[in-house]
């Protein structure tokens, strides 16, 4: 339930203009903490990998919205990585579906981190953002995810752009 109110507080915030959001960000950051200690101690990974692509989904929003670079560049490392923590549970063959927005989702936050980055890093972080999203479509489009592929098309818009691609 914490967890659930938590993913509901950060869906709240998103919906908001700027960091005018921050009281529910900030209910759902102390939520997911309590809910990771109580996880960690049941040793259950399915829902420690929902916990932290929630997780991940707040921090991308807080990092998105921030006017401080380097704040937002470390929110924005910050939601990659526990994205990252999810791969190990989930699997392109047990739950396709599932796979496929995870890597979205890890196309996205790199994206969104984009403009906080060298050139260098940019355009590699571009190329890496373009596999993940050629990673989700098959799948998204397969599920009749629209909406989900009209984001992921911006997403490789920009990618490619940042890549110096076609």
């Amino acid at each position: 339930a914490r967890m659930n109110l938590g993913h509901s507080l950060g869906l709240r915030a998103a919906r908001k203009e700027g960091m005018s959001g921050i009281a529910d960000i900030e209910r759902a950051q102390s939520l997911f903490e309590a809910v990771a200690s109580a996880l960690a101690q049941k040793k259950n990974p399915r829902l420690l990998a929902i916990l932290n692509q929630h997780h991940a989904e707040l921090l991308r929003l807080t990092g998105e919205r921030r006017t401080n670079r380097t704040q937002a560049f470390n929110d924005l490392r910050a939601a990659f990585e526990s994205y990252q923590k999810v791969l190990p549970v989930l699997s392109k063959e047990t739950a396709p579906n599932d796979w496929a927005m995870l890597c979205a989702e890890l196309g996205h936050t790199l994206v969104a981190a984009l403009p906080l980055m060298s050139d260098a890093d940019r355009k590699r972080s571009g190329q890496n953002a373009v596999g993940l999203f050629e990673n989700a479509r098959p799948f998204l489009v397969a599920g009749g995810f629209g909406q989900d592929l009209e984001r992921l098309n911006t997403g490789v818009s920009k990618a490619r752009e940042s890549a110096g691609l076609p």
